[in-house]
């Protein structure tokens, strides 16, 4: 019914998706950009992988989430069937303790800048 009604306005949804079934609902909605979530536990990459090959021609892409991190952000953004990614970060501020220095805060923060505005330059590096 969200999906749906969204669609119907015109307002930008990217719907959790996770099996070949739900990414086919999503199409049935015209819609070419869908979240993968829980990415990690539903088989990141490889499982992204195995989706490109009956997905990549349909123009289909992805937002993994969940699970995506600073070790494996690379990895899914040169992914072409991935558009973006999103991040676990924001629930890991709170390890940030007083004694935190400030080089681990700006490592972080230019991780989550990273990951949301080198798309292209990612790509380009292959």
């Amino acid at each position: 019914a969200v999906v749906s009604k969204a669609v119907d306005i015109g307002m930008p949804i990217f719907p959790g998706v996770m099996t070949p079934g739900e990414i086919e609902r999503g199409m049935m909605f015209g819609l070419d950009t869908l979240k993968f979530f829980p990415a990690e536990q539903a088989g990141g990459v490889s499982m992204l992988k195995a989706l490109s090959g009956p997905y990549a021609h349909t123009g289909v892409k992805f937002i993994p989430t969940g699970g995506v991190s600073e070790k494996n952000l690379a990895e899914y953004l040169r992914l072409p069937i991935v558009l973006a990614c999103g991040d676990n970060l924001p629930r890991s501020w709170h390890r940030l303790s007083a004694r935190a220095n400030k080089a681990s805060i700006r490592r972080r923060a230019a991780f989550r800048l990273y990951g949301f505005t080198s798309i292209r330059s990612l790509r380009n590096c292959r």
